[in-house]
């Protein structure tokens, strides 16, 4: 519930006219703006909100009845806003400058570095397009640091360029500057465009006219591995009671490889979170609660923790240590990678405990039950993906996996035959 306020601010002078102001609070935020009227602080009713009577005022009561229907149209166009994260100052002083018949000026001037400032100022209180709900800290941990490559660029090209001077021009000078002179892979350099646009977009729901239609999020598909069951029970079986800390790394991995669980909501699960021998967690990037039964690893892994798993660590030291246990568990497979950098391709052998991270155990989840032929709609309820192109293209089948599961499927037709 919104409240609206009327408040003056003093000065050394009481006979001096100063603006009446607004306030608007939505639970512990606070916008301001000015109203087009002023008014002596002598002749302010603080506790009413309202001009005195007197005669030093002789327009008192035309101003005090506008008040009063300014507020009422400001509590209508609040009520009417449905996301109301996207209100702020600017916001409030559009709705008065609208209520007294004003052109609302668009701010043209505005440099784009100005208005980015300004976006990561209030992030916190934005959601997300796809969801609703307000962006998760690791996901602006990843949007700021992409800002800041767009500032280096901005800086380095223009020294400044007005939000709407942004055009397709602009986006393929940032697409080169990346390939060419930050030398990124395809992939990198589509995460800092989808940046871009997510700042955009975000400009154009406040009115801001740019064109992003040709803005494209590059991508190529990734060589990334998967482990497979004979792999995930070496690294299971791998003697570590010497090594505490290698150990806990070990166990909150092969629990993520037979869950599907992010790193990020593994850190969530408890003995609360067992239930009829299933693990049920609301997903920390979606909000959609999954069900997902305990595999025997996996109940051997928390009973050995009491059920409190070990996860006081950092992605990246995870990422760190597990390389050190699948070279351990001899992990030791060559693949080639292939991947496009400063728009070169480039091919690669690495082995594969070189290229294991936390998300490998969830790839691994999903990849090993679609080889088993468990129904693919099955699984991306657990995983959270919405699509199955999108799902497909997540998980890393070889083509001779799939010449297998087209064996399997023939096989089984001539033995129903």
């Amino acid at each position: 519930m919104a409240t609206l306020t009327y408040f003056i601010r003093t000065t050394k002078k009481p006979t001096e006219k100063v603006s009446i102001r607004v306030r608007l609070r939505h639970n512990e935020t606070y916008f301001y703006a000015k109203t087009s009227y002023a008014v002596a602080p002598q002749n302010w009713d603080k506790k009413k909100q309202r001009i005195k009577q007197g005669k030093e005022h002789s327009t008192r009561d035309t101003i005090n009845t506008k008040l009063t229907s300014l507020e009422t149209y400001i509590m209508d166009q609040w009520n009417l806003r449905i996301d109301k994260n996207l209100i702020d100052s600017e916001w409030l002083q559009d709705s008065i400058n609208l209520f007294f018949k004003k052109t609302v000026k668009e701010e043209k001037e505005i440099s784009l570095q100005r208005f980015i400032n300004k976006y990561f100022d209030n992030i916190d209180l934005y959601v997300s397009d796809k969801t609703g709900k307000k962006l998760n800290p690791s996901t602006i941990r990843k949007l700021k640091a992409s800002q800041e490559v767009l500032k280096d660029f901005i800086e380095k090209r223009f020294e400044s360029i007005l939000l709407t001077e942004v055009n397709y021009a602009f986006y393929e000078s940032f697409v080169q500057y990346l390939t060419d002179e930050k030398k990124y892979a395809v992939n990198t350099v589509g995460k800092h465009i989808g940046s871009l646009k997510a700042v955009l977009s975000f400009a154009k729901r406040k009115g801001y006219n740019i064109d992003t239609e040709r803005f494209k999020r590059l991508s190529e598909e990734s060589d990334n591995i998967y482990l497979n069951e004979e792999e995930l029970q070496k690294i299971y079986s791998l003697d570590l009671s010497e090594n505490k800390r290698l150990e806990k790394v070990r166990d909150l991995f092969i629990v993520g490889a037979w869950t599907g669980l992010r790193f990020s909501d593994l850190t969530m699960v408890n003995k609360d979170s067992i239930q009829n021998d299933m693990i049920v967690v609301e997903q920390s990037k979606t909000s959609q609660k999954v069900f997902v039964p305990l595999h025997w690893m996996t109940k051997a892994i928390f009973e050995k923790y009491d059920y409190e798993i070990p996860v006081q660590i950092t992605n990246q030291k995870f990422n760190e240590f597990i390389k050190e246990v699948c070279d351990k568990a001899k992990i030791n497979d060559v693949f080639t990678k292939g991947i496009t950098i400063a728009g070169k391709r480039k091919i690669e052998q690495f082995k594969k405990h070189q290229k294991v991270s936390s998300h490998t155990a969830r790839r691994s989840f999903a990849t090993n039950l679609y080889n088993s032929d468990f129904p693919t709609i099955s699984i991306m309820a657990i995983t959270g993906h919405k699509s199955e192109r999108a799902f497909l293209s997540y998980i890393k089948v070889t083509p001779e996996e799939h010449a297998k599961k087209l064996q399997r499927h023939w096989g089984n037709i001539n033995k129903t035959l």
